[in-house]
């Protein structure tokens, strides 16, 4: 039993015999004898050859069907393909060659040389010889298709021309050290010529200002050993044929033949012989007359004759006048036939030693409407042959060349219009095709064409574009696209846009660095999976990533932008407030999935880490900010990153920052309280007020009062399919969520009551202590210091784990005390970033 691997060595060795050069000249010149050898045998040889050329022929044909089974075998999808079916006809069509056979079938052979065989059957043997011989010519013209074998030998030969150029190519190199120095020799060292005979040449090979103008030659071999000093052109670099050049080119062969044959098949069928045989008696009936008109009883019998032969066939006899010797005319009358139906014989002799003249007339009607029919036929079937060729020739233009051409500027104008939209759009694209053809056979032996892969990568260039430069950055794509030529646009004027800017850190980040290194990168895009997910998912948009920190922004779309010629401002409506909800929630839900992950987990459990850091837990902290923001680009030619520059993203850093003054994973400011709905204003419990650092107006810093121990981490794994697709998913949710927002079909804020993990989030929440506390920072705030420690510290007994804020406004009051200081004006300044 033949092993899988020994199977497929002796089939690659098979495909490698047939595809040598020598095969296809062996199988080439056998093609030739093929196409010309019976014609050879008919025109130089006699009967007496035939035994050996059919010989021939049978071994060749023997030959060939050979080659189409150890091809069937070898070469894959070979068998039962357009060649396969043309090599089988056309070797089957050899049978005609073959005298042995051939005259069986057409029982031409049988009746040759017996004097026994009745003329009918003689007759019967011309018209079936004739129409094997009609048969014939037509089958030999499918063997010319094997001529494509000389197509192969060419490619063959070019092969084996750039296979030279490669093996020679220290001759072909010092082209480039020329065109650098500006030489106008090459010199070879004294190795190098004792090497090779062989040295290159240059013509008209300049450098200089008509450079530009001048195209320089390619480099000639010049052998110094021929005595005319022939030059042979070559090539430097041979380019490897294109996946598309070559599948354009098998198609065009193909689509050749088939025009070809199909004409050469069908054209006959219009011919007039192939229905009925031309008459050819009219003459020789009228000359026949003459020569038997000898007296008057002769001459009438002749002219009946003659007439009652020609007056009911196809093309029948109207008129008959022998010059004053017998005349003879049907009903039909000439003159109401045309030109083209009328066949008109005239016949000059002598009778009775006098010159006579005969005149004959036949109606053509019928045969000229049959040749009418079959000619209307020609030229409509050449009309829809041509017809059918340009458009089966120009298919394939279409559908390998222009068609992708056509998809790729379609591509290029929606990048330039809205990358980020074109990105996700064929993502969604491909999803979908995906899911449709799902069920669909595979071709595992599908072959990429290089016009599907510039377009996939042309796609695949944006969707890079927008994840590098994000949504920030979409208007230095558009405005590059969009200007043609090669130039790029890095550095254009920013615009205001008015966002929500959240920013998230990861604690201890310096610690774990240490502890993980390499693993620190597995880490880090852990959690920006996650982050980037939750964010992208609410209808924001990530924009830096700076290390162990996050830079997050929710762009508030148009309608809540109100313009003017003076300023712009932003809205507080329906929609200010679902998106500022939108992205509270994003945090919250973050905060959640970070402890409910199990590869998270994983981190948490890590051995080192928990020796450096007792009692170890992955955490985050967020901080929430709105305001205006200058969107653009920020760097040089160089390097550009696309970003927001602004106080207000500075601001959002800071109370990021504050979360760990505080001792809370979540801070978000008033400007940013101020747009939130009021459900969710509920939420949030102020916890002081504080002017950071680097402003000087006061704010009002609120939290989300959660507890993260009612989460569970959840060891549920997606299926494969399920992760390759998730992002294709989300994108369609966030268009979803996008347009029931836009349109308030949804309520944002309903998500408190009905998303499980939020629930769960507030579970162990004290309302009794959000009261007290609330009681016990109004105190603080008016200065009556003492009230509000005594508030707060009765407010402790509500909690079972210590509260952050209630801890630092209790030191920064024992810092004084207790009591306010004099010119307390309601507020304080955070010193740490």
């Amino acid at each position: 039993m033949i092993k899988p691997n020994d199977k497929h060595l002796l089939l690659r060795k098979i495909e490698a015999i047939y595809d040598h050069w020598s095969t296809t000249v062996f199988l080439t010149t056998l093609t030739i004898y093929a196409l010309f050898g019976d014609n050879f045998r008919l025109l130089m040889t006699s009967k007496e050859a035939d035994s050996i050329f059919f010989s021939i022929t049978c071994a060749i044909m023997g030959v060939f069907l050979i080659e189409i089974i150890t091809t069937s075998i070898a070469k894959e999808g070979y068998l039962f393909s357009f060649y396969f079916w043309l090599d089988l006809v056309s070797t089957i069509s050899m049978i005609i060659d073959i005298g042995w056979i051939w005259d069986e079938i057409f029982g031409t052979d049988s009746t040759t040389g017996r004097p026994s065989v009745s003329s009918s059957q003689f007759a019967r043997a011309a018209k079936t010889s004739r129409a094997g011989a009609r048969a014939a010519r037509i089958i030999k013209i499918v063997r010319v298709v094997k001529m494509i074998r000389i197509f192969k030998l060419y490619k063959l030969s070019e092969d084996a021309k750039a296979k030279f150029l490669k093996n020679n190519e220290r001759f072909v190199a010092p082209v480039v050290n020329n065109v650098r120095g500006g030489r106008n020799s090459i010199d070879l060292t004294e190795e190098e010529s004792e090497l090779n005979d062989e040295t290159i040449d240059y013509n008209n090979f300049t450098l200089g200002p008509e450079k530009s103008k001048k195209k320089l030659e390619e480099p000639r071999i010049v052998n110094r050993n021929s005595e005319n000093n022939q030059n042979l052109n070559v090539e430097y670099k041979s380019q490897k044929e294109s996946k598309i050049g070559e599948k354009l080119s098998e198609m065009t062969i193909k689509k050749v033949i088939t025009l070809a044959l199909g004409m050469v098949i069908i054209l006959p069928l219009f011919y007039s012989t192939l229905y009925y045989e031309d008459n050819n008696s009219f003459t020789i009936g009228l000359a026949f007359m003459f020569a038997n008109i000898d007296n008057e009883s002769a001459e009438n019998r002749t002219c009946e004759f003659y007439i009652s032969e020609h007056k009911n066939i196809m093309t029948p006899l109207i008129y008959l006048d022998i010059q004053n010797v017998y005349k003879w005319e049907s009903s039909i009358d000439p003159a109401n036939l045309r030109s083209e139906e009328l066949t008109v014989i005239i016949r000059s002799g002598k009778y009775n030693g006098k010159p006579l003249d005969a005149l004959a007339m036949f109606d053509m009607r019928d045969s000229t409407r049959k040749q009418a029919g079959l000619d209307l036929g020609m030229t409509l079937g050449i009309c829809l042959t041509l017809t059918f060729g340009a458009i089966y020739f120009t298919k394939d233009n279409y559908k390998f060349i222009i068609w992708p051409i056509e998809n790729m500027m379609k591509k290029v104008n929606e990048i330039s219009e809205n990358p980020v939209k074109a990105a996700q759009q064929e993502e969604i694209g491909e999803f979908l095709n995906k899911t449709s053809n799902k069920n669909a056979k595979k071709d595992h032996h599908k072959i990429l064409l290089e016009t599907s892969i510039l377009e996939k990568t042309l796609v695949k260039i944006g969707a890079l574009l927008v994840l590098g430069f994000g949504e920030a950055g979409s208007e230095v794509i558009t405005k590059s696209m969009k200007r043609g030529g090669g130039d790029i646009v890095p550095m254009i004027a920013g615009q205001k846009k008015y966002c929500i800017f959240g920013f998230c850190d990861i604690r201890n980040f310096s610690e774990t660095t240490e502890v993980l290194q390499q693993d620190i990168m597995i880490f880090v895009n852990e959690i920006a999976k996650i982050v980037h997910n939750n964010v992208n998912k609410y209808l924001g948009s990530p924009n830096k990533n700076i290390g162990q920190a996050f830079l997050l922004v929710w762009k508030f779309p148009k309608e809540s932008i109100s313009e003017n010629k003076e300023n712009v401002k932003l809205e507080n409506n329906r929609l200010t407030n679902s998106f500022a909800d939108l992205s509270l929630i994003s945090f919250l839900k973050i905060i959640a999935e970070i402890c409910k992950s199990p590869k998270i987990e994983s981190f948490s459990q890590h051995p080192a880490l928990n020796a450096m850091i007792p009692g170890y837990i992955v955490s985050m902290g967020f901080g929430l900010h709105q305001g205006w923001a200058i969107e653009g680009t920020i760097g040089s030619s160089f390097k550009i990153d696309a970003s927001y520059l602004s106080p207000n993203v500075n601001i959002a850093s800071r109370i990021e920052a504050a979360t760990k003054q505080f001792g809370v994973p979540l801070l978000v400011s008033q400007n940013f309280y101020s747009i939130c709905s009021q459900t969710t204003q509920q939420y949030l419990r102020k916890i002081d007020r504080v002017t950071l650092k680097g402003t000087k107006a006061p704010m009002d810093l609120y939290t989300f009062d959660l507890d993260t121990s009612t989460l569970k981490v959840s060891h549920y794994s997606q299926r494969k399919e399920d992760t390759k697709n998730a992002k294709v998913l989300e994108i369609i949710k966030r268009e979803r969520l996008n347009d029931d927002v836009k349109s308030q079909r949804f309520s944002v804020s309903s998500m408190f009551i009905d998303d499980h993990d939020l629930k769960n989030l507030r579970k162990n929440v004290s309302l009794e202590f959000i009261e007290e506390f609330s009681e016990a920072l109004t105190f603080y705030l008016e200065g009556d210091w003492v009230n509000a420690c005594n508030l707060l510290k009765h407010a402790k007994r509500y909690k079972v784990q210590p509260d952050g804020p209630t801890e630092t406004l209790l030191e920064f009051m024992e810092e004084y005390g207790g009591i306010a200081p004099i010119g307390w004006a309601g507020y304080r300044e955070l010193v740490d970033k």
